[in-house]
């Protein structure tokens, strides 16, 4: 029996990154085809990406205060395929609000807003004494912006950021009011949990860690303070590792 090997064909990409805006060259973005190592552009914006498979890849280029580039490009044997790039530098826009208690409309105080883009851009502030924020020059572009405050109930909402606006988002908060929720855990067949538990989270934190019974014990309560609005996660997990998620919201007090 015999094989035979086809060593694989390689091509190259190059081009020249401009500010689209400006047409000047970009000394210094990452241009990266496929998974191949990226290169950096000259002080001529140029590149060149030597020694890639041929076929078609993706090509990416990043540059801190640009948007990312992101396209496709064909790669052919013993070429060298040229592909500029038209970057476009980061446009910007403000985001302005106010937050308020929804049944007195009094202003809260430190309350903590974040904004988080789909391009992994965060910007935080908080509220003044007249419940106040303003965040400013933030890259335009799609938004979830949420709203924390001590005894609040939290509210998170999509903003579009708008180039060279003052985009407004007003929040109006419901007061959480503490209730209390209870897991009881019982031993129906005398036989304990067989080496099973519980573990108990509050907004995605560890509050009741591995908790259970042994054979012939309870029922047994554990009860945690929360406030409506939180979210009781409860992770079962059996003695032979199987595990089930139940998800709760609290709106009033209630037992498990």
């Amino acid at each position: 029996m015999r094989f035979y090997y086809t060593a694989p064909e390689h091509g190259s990409v190059g081009g020249t990154v401009t500010n689209v805006s400006t047409g000047s060259p970009v000394e210094g973005a990452s241009v990266q085809v496929g998974g191949f190592p990226p290169v950096t552009t000259n002080a001529a914006g140029e590149y060149l990406c030597e020694n890639i498979i041929t076929g078609v890849h993706p090509i990416t280029c990043v540059m801190d205060g640009y948007y990312d580039y992101e396209s496709e490009v064909e790669v052919i044997v013993d070429e060298t395929t040229t592909h500029d790039i038209d970057f476009v530098p980061n446009l910007f826009g403000n985001l302005d609000g106010t937050v308020t208690d929804v049944d007195t409309g009094d202003p809260i105080e430190g309350a903590e807003i974040t904004a988080t883009s789909d391009f992994e851009v965060e910007y935080t502030t908080t509220t003044g004494t007249d419940g106040s924020y303003f965040i400013e020059d933030m890259i335009a572009g799609d938004y979830i912006v949420s709203c924390e405050a001590t005894n609040y109930q939290p509210i998170s909402v999509p903003v579009t950021i708008l180039v060279d606006e003052t985009v407004v988002q007003d929040f109006e908060l419901i007061w959480a009011e503490e209730v209390e929720f209870t897991v009881t855990l019982t031993d129906d067949y005398g036989d304990g949990w067989n080496g099973g538990w519980l573990d108990v989270y509050v907004n995605s934190e560890l509050i009741l860690d591995a908790i259970t019974i042994a054979t012939g014990a309870g029922p047994e309560d554990f009860i945690l303070p929360c406030a409506t609005g939180d979210f009781v996660e409860i992770l079962y997990t059996a003695g032979g590792g199987h595990m089930k998620m139940l998800i709760m919201f609290m709106t009033t007090p209630v037992s498990w």
